[in-house]
């Protein structure tokens, strides 16, 4: 496959239940010894299975832009976790990022700029206004206090999964402090309360999938530039097909 500059890849892999014998499968094709044990060490399975498919899918994405065998691939971790292609040979320079919840993992892939990904249930019964009031900025704050009732989970998990995509965009993870930039719902841009970034290097992409996930982009490629987004749902078994082809 072709991956031209500024064209970002977004691959989704649906989870369900009859899926274990083909999440397996995927263990040792494709992982490295390093993930295989890692895997183990997941005591409930659907959360192990979501980490194999969530790495898998990273390596045979990774693999349909390269020459390169999905079990091949050698990452490093950075400081706060996220990992970075350190071997065979990048010349595309492909950056990529992983996520996964209940039921759905999904995997972005783009060339030469920073890209950070979240997908999130939501039907998860955390309480929300508590993570909001602790998390959020004062601005997203007043954006939330001003939706009916009937809209505010949805904007809950659109703010969350954004901040999210833009933490791991960075690299840092939950050690960069969520409420030191505030995000506008309505534009899509981000606002640095503290001068730490430039509201102009990043574009972000929000949207709702089905009536129970919700998923962000963050791509580092400046809000000037043409950012395409080419997206695709894949199931588990055409995931185990492409090892085998």
């Amino acid at each position: 496959m072709n991956l031209s500059p500024n064209q970002a890849h977004v691959w989704t892999l649906p989870l369900a239940v009859g899926d274990d014998a083909l999440i397996e499968r995927l263990l040792d094709a494709v992982l490295s010894d390093a993930e295989i044990a890692r895997a183990s060490r997941f005591k409930p399975v659907n959360s192990r299975h979501e980490y194999i498919a969530a790495h898998a899918l990273g390596r045979i994405m990774l693999s349909a832009f390269a020459d390169v065998a999905p079990r091949d691939w050698q990452f490093e971790t950075g400081p706060h976790g996220r990992p970075e292609i350190s071997g065979p040979e990048n010349s595309l320079n492909l950056r990529f990022n992983i996520s996964h919840t209940r039921g759905r993992v999904c995997v972005a892939v783009i060339r030469d700029h920073d890209i950070g990904i979240d997908i999130e249930w939501r039907g998860r019964d955390n309480l929300l206004d508590d993570i909001a009031l602790a998390k959020f900025a004062r601005p997203e704050l007043a954006q939330l206090d001003k939706r009916p009732e009937s809209e505010k989970r949805q904007a809950f998990f659109s703010f969350w999964t954004l901040k999210e995509s833009y933490i791991k965009a960075i690299g840092r993870g939950l050690s960069e402090p969520l409420d030191g930039f505030a995000f506008s719902l309505d534009s899509l841009t981000i606002d640095f309360l503290n001068g730490q970034d430039d509201s102009q290097a990043w574009q972000f992409q929000s949207k709702s999938i089905g009536d129970d996930y919700t998923r962000a982009l963050a791509v580092r490629c400046g809000v000037g530039s043409d950012l395409t987004v080419r997206e695709q749902v894949i199931d588990i078994s055409s995931l185990n097909a492409k090892i085998t082809a």
